[in-house]
């Protein structure tokens, strides 16, 4: 079973020449976002709580480099700033990882997210 450290570890914060910033990368993640993405309507959900997120953080547009809800990097951050996203990102990410780890290990798709919410 993964660890809370081990399923956050795709959500990382560097100090580059003294700005702080934060990406997480969950495209590639055993259990993880990875299968979000493919969900039009959990990809819209997550990303509007992003928004919120940066919205609320006042972090400007140009700072923000995002593929997707589960690949993104933000730059040129204040460490107490890139502290506090990482701290709000694990608070998003982790109901869906948990969730869907959970689901891995009882091996059955009918208790996965996608399929709860991604059904037609």
């Amino acid at each position: 079973m993964s660890t809370f450290s081990e399923r956050f570890k795709y959500i990382e914060v560097k100090n580059i020449g003294g700005q702080f910033h934060v990406s997480w990368n969950y495209q590639g993640a055993p259990g993880g976002l990875s299968r979000l993405a493919q969900c039009e309507r959990l990809e819209g959900y997550i990303d509007g709580f992003i928004d919120g997120f940066l919205e609320a953080l006042e972090i400007p547009n140009g700072q923000i480099h995002r593929s997707l809800s589960s690949k993104c990097t933000i730059t040129d951050l204040e460490e107490h700033v890139a502290l506090k996203l990482k701290k709000l990102l694990i608070g998003l990410f982790e109901p869906f990882i948990a969730h869907e780890h959970k689901a891995q290990h009882v091996n059955s798709e009918k208790h996965s997210i996608r399929q709860n919410y991604c059904a037609a």
